[in-house]
């Protein structure tokens, strides 16, 4: 009996299967099972339900085919692979090439090199299908070169299933500067899977160019291999800390977070410093600044190279840190015997720690020719209580450029306190430059210095008054005659 009470023959049966819309159909599986043992059902003509939109209808004619066990079978099935969906022209492929796979070779020519893009694609379906698909390289080189985009695009994800092949390597390197932007991101997402140091070279050519979204992925993969091989990064990645690129520069600056060997690449990149422009040097020290801090053990071993340029550079670059681990190197350094140039920069340091007592290190070499007139202004940017009282001494040192270095250093420390030392050295100074400069800089401090000022010019006022009204007595210079 038929389904609904009576006999169906085969033709009624497959027109309900081929009706079917819903891929929940109850009564699916029961035609299926009719037609199964129905006893003219033959799968070879009925290859359309092969491509049929309901899974199990698919599942079922895969199941027919496989049992029958015809090679013959495939050509008809990679005939009816041409133009249906991707989805399914995988399911196809794959029981294409377990039904027959020796036959696939004489098939493939034709639909590789056929006008027809929807051949190409059952092609590439057959190609990735096939456990041994780098046998047919030949036939991926000619898709590679088609002038459809997917059909290229398709090649380079099978592709990118081979990397371990040196030929595939080779190939999928060169498509990374290809103009499809889309098959770039397969090539490099590929790469970026099983990164080598063969990939260096273009991935770093590729960073400036791509795109936001690709750069991700390209620096997520240098990342990598900045960890892992280190030496193969390292000489690319410096230039790039003084690229004109900010983006670029972020990029550098990561790539030498992520080595391991911090000490190595700091030491290749203070020697780079001496070979490039000032300006480009300055640019390149901002940009590694940033992660200044967690380079302070390589600093401080580089800080004490018997290299002196480097140790210069080392500290340059440090400079700008607060960290307390590097305070014991640099008061050894400024309190020792390397040159003044050495010892001033030294000076520059420490004056970024408000301390006392680095204060009073500073203070001790206020009596140092080489290093004095350093001090002087580094106390005055501390502007603390303590390195105040410290110039306040050197206003009253018996050398006339002292004291007006001492005022040089306090004209930016507008206080009450500091404008009433400033203004008795405008009165009292034994120098009439050093009361001139002092009285200037009083003018500057604005409401702070003008009783000071006004008090200053009330006794100028009453000096010259004096002066004035004093009687002339000439003498001349044969005292004889002034008697």
């Amino acid at each position: 009996m038929g389904l609904f009470g009576k006999a169906d023959d085969l033709g009624t049966l497959l027109k309900k299967v081929e009706a079917v819309t819903n891929p929940e159909a109850g009564e699916l599986p029961a035609l299926l099972e009719l037609i199964s043992v129905h006893p003219e059902f033959q799968v070879d003509r009925q290859v359309w339900m092969l491509t049929h939109d309901n899974r199990k209808v698919r599942e079922f004619a895969a199941a027919q085919v496989m049992a029958k066990q015809s090679p013959a079978l495939t050509d008809r099935v990679v005939r009816e692979m041409v133009g249906k969906p991707s989805m399914v022209r995988q399911q196809l492929a794959r029981l294409v090439v377990a039904l027959a796979p020796e036959r696939l070779q004489a098939r493939l020519g034709n639909l590789v090199h056929s006008g027809s893009t929807p051949e190409k694609e059952v092609a590439l379906e057959l190609i990735e299908a096939h456990p041994k698909w780098q046998g047919f390289l030949s036939y991926l080189k000619a898709t590679l070169q088609d002038h459809e985009p997917r059909i290229r695009q398709r090649t380079a994800r099978i592709l990118a299933n081979g990397l371990e092949n040196c030929t595939i390597f080779l190939i999928l390197r060169e498509l990374i500067h290809d103009e499809d932007e889309v098959l770039r991101h397969v090539v490099i997402e590929a790469f970026s899977r099983k990164p080598t140091g063969e990939i260096v070279e273009p991935f770093f050519e590729r960073l400036a160019l791509e795109g936001p979204e690709l750069r991700a992925v390209i620096t997520k993969t240098l990342s990598h291999l900045a960890r892992t091989q280190q030496a193969q990064i390292e000489e690319r990645v410096l230039p790039m800390l003084g690229d004109e690129n900010s983006a670029i520069r972020d990029i550098a600056v990561r790539l030498i977070s992520e080595m391991p060997d911090r000490t190595r690449v700091l030491k290749a990149f203070l020697i780079h410093c001496r070979t490039i422009a000032c300006w480009l040097r300055e640019r390149s020290i901002e940009s590694l600044s940033r992660i200044r801090d967690s380079l302070l053990d390589p600093l401080i071993t580089l800080m004490q190279d018997g290299d002196d340029d480097l140790r210069v550079n080392a500290m340059m670059l440090a400079s700008g840190s607060r960290h307390p681990s590097l305070l014991p190197l640099v008061k050894e350094i400024f309190l020792g015997q390397s040159d003044w140039w050495i010892r001033s920069l030294a000076a520059d340091l420490l004056g970024q720690y408000s301390e006392e007592q680095v204060t009073d290190v500073l203070s001790s070499r206020l009596d140092d020719p080489d290093l004095k007139y350093s001090v002087i202004s580094i106390l005055g940017k501390q502007a603390t209580p303590r390195a105040l009282a410290s110039l306040f001494e050197c206003m009253e040192n018996p050398q006339r450029g002292v004291r007006l270095a001492a005022l040089n250093a306090v004209k930016e420390v507008q206080t009450p306190l500091v404008a009433d030392v400033i203004a008795n050295v405008a009165r009292r100074d034994s120098d009439p430059d050093v009361r001139e400069k002092a009285f200037e800089i009083l003018q500057g401090f604005g409401d702070i210095g003008k009783r000071g000022v006004q008090e200053i010019e009330a006794q100028n006022l009453d000096v010259a008054r004096t002066l004035r009204s004093a009687p002339v007595e000439l003498l001349m210079a044969n005292e004889s005659l002034n008697s």
